[in-house]
């Protein structure tokens, strides 16, 4: 029997180049709080609501360019609750967007990168799914 034995994404994790860094650019860009910082290597974990991001160091290779259609993981969204004011919010702290909000069928989104260029996205929805 499997009902109630999964009940959500406990977390994602990215693998940065600066994983203090990046860490301090989540908490200061959109209000994650540090929940974790690990003893023995430069994890970070971060927390927004009951979402974590768990950031570690990544190797010592380059980045390949991942496209918009490539396999696996495309982006992170982040929920919002005003979109223009989100924004405007992250903009005004120097961060440049890939695109301005938009608004499609009740879901407003814009989309940015962090400072280790993964894709993140800014989504307001007028009714959940």
């Amino acid at each position: 029997m499997t009902d109630n034995l999964f009940t959500g994404i406990e977390h994602v994790t990215i693998a940065a180049k600066d994983p203090k860094g990046l860490a301090r650019w989540y908490c200061g860009t959109f209000g994650f709080e540090i929940a974790y910082e690990s003893a023995k290597s430069l994890t970070t974990y971060v927390r927004l609501g009951e979402s974590l991001v768990e950031i570690i160091e990544a190797a010592n290779v380059e980045r390949l360019p991942h496209g918009e259609r490539d396999p696996g993981l495309r982006h992170v969204a982040i929920s919002v609750t005003d979109i223009h004011q989100a924004y405007e919010s992250i903009r005004t702290k120097g961060v440049a967007f890939k695109s301005e909000p938009k608004e499609k069928e009740g879901v407003s989104t814009a989309f940015l990168e962090d400072p280790e260029h993964n894709l993140l996205h800014l989504i307001q929805r007028s009714k959940p799914l």
